[in-house]
């Protein structure tokens, strides 16, 4: 079933169980509780957000490895956590007084990734032409990106778009003192 060179992890199959979920940033501040109503309406939600805690705290207490699967885990972890909080209409508030990155700084690690996103997102895909691309990026205080999504797409192979969006999500900016909020267009040109 695995090829040379791959390898299972349960961690990351954890997110598998939750498709279709938008992330949202993490703050410090603990949720509340879900209410009788939220949770007699997604029984299935909560209970999934009972099994990414305790996956959570497993991963928090197993030692690092060199591979950096952990960290890697605890991160996806996370960012499940929170989707799940944001289905529930439990999605934390934001820092009040808290201040995101500057649009100089969010355009520094956009412009370091362009050359990978024409090579990997349009170099494929380019047969169907120039495409304009206008991205939506939310960006937690620790600088990983918490939520992507192409807001339009003019021209191209939709798989372009859809590409975009899978890169941005490993992007990591730098850390700041809350929560940014970016749309960012991007130009394929053939």
């Amino acid at each position: 079933m695995y090829g040379a060179g791959m390898r299972w992890n349960p961690w990351l199959s954890l997110l598998v169980a939750l498709p279709g979920l938008a992330l949202v940033s993490t703050t410090t501040a603990a949720p509340p509780a879900p209410s009788a109503s939220t949770a007699a309406s997604s029984p299935s939600l909560v209970a999934a957000l009972d099994h990414l805690k305790k996956a959570k705290a497993k991963l928090e207490a197993a030692p690092d490895d060199a591979a950096g699967d952990r960290a890697q885990a605890l991160v996806a972890t996370d960012r499940a956590i929170v989707s799940v909080e944001r289905a529930l209409g439990l999605a934390p508030p934001a820092k009040s007084g808290s201040k995101g990155l500057d649009s100089s700084s969010i355009a520094s690690t956009i412009s370091a990734q362009k050359a990978t996103l024409q090579k990997i997102c349009f170099q494929p895909y380019s047969a169907a032409g120039s495409a304009n691309v206008k991205l939506d990026l939310r960006i937690g205080p620790s600088g990983i990106v918490n939520d992507a999504v192409v807001l339009d797409q003019n021209g191209g192979d939709p798989r372009i778009g859809r590409c975009v969006v899978g890169q941005a999500w490993w992007w990591k900016f730098q850390p700041s003192g809350g929560d940014s909020q970016a749309i960012v267009p991007f130009v394929f040109v053939k």
